[in-house]
């Protein structure tokens, strides 16, 4: 306690749990093929007690609790209900590569704007790849565009440092095929998904 009477907080050993109990939730039921976020896929043996859970006294189906790291939602943590412990649940298939949300929902929204009517897992993980493409493409692009600007440089003379300037047609290759330089926006907490293929 400190000198002035006032009780320490309390100190935290279980950083990764605190990092787990602010992740974003989903509540999901829990099929044989694991569980479904997204579109895409979970599944471990840990989930197996649960298929087909239903509420107590209900005929309605159970919903557990998952959490999801944002930054990489190759796996989800599920919410033990017996012991209140996470267990990591990866993809169903686990040949996929990793993912962020943001890069999930940027995917999702190409492929209603290029008029998908229905959006699966496997359309979602080939726009993303597709993406990803562009992407490496456009560095490539940009590193090239720059040492062309500073060999002419040399060539001209110019004493200009080359960190004090952006030349204007690197930049806008980088603006447009750079996908996940999107600003970042609060999650919500409601257990409906993010997603909705709009009816086009």
């Amino acid at each position: 306690m400190e000198p002035n009477g006032r009780p320490l907080p309390p100190v935290l050993f279980d950083i990764d749990r605190l990092q787990k109990d602010f992740m974003p939730v989903v509540y999901r039921t829990i099929q044989r093929t694991g569980v479904e976020i997204d579109y895409i896929r979970y599944y471990g043996p840990e989930l197996n007690r649960f298929i087909g859970s239903r509420e107590e006294g209900k005929t309605r189906s159970r919903q557990f609790s998952f959490a999801r790291d944002p930054r990489d939602i190759s796996r989800v943590f599920f919410l033990n209900p017996e012991d209140n412990e996470y267990q990591e649940i990866p993809y169903l298939d686990t040949s996929r590569g990793p993912m962020s949300i943001w890069e999930l929902r940027e995917a999702n929204r190409k492929l209603v704007t290029e008029g998908r009517r229905y959006i699966d897992e496997n359309l979602l993980f080939h726009k993303h790849l597709e993406l990803m493409e562009q992407a490496r493409s456009a560095v490539k692009q940009t590193k090239a565009v720059k040492r062309r600007l500073l060999l002419e440089r040399k060539r001209a003379g110019s004493s200009k440092p080359e960190e004090t300037v952006q030349e204007p047609e690197a930049r806008e290759i980088s603006e447009a095929q750079d996908f996940s330089a999107g600003s970042v926006e609060p999650f919500d907490d409601s257990p409906v998904s993010p997603f909705r293929v709009e009816q086009l």
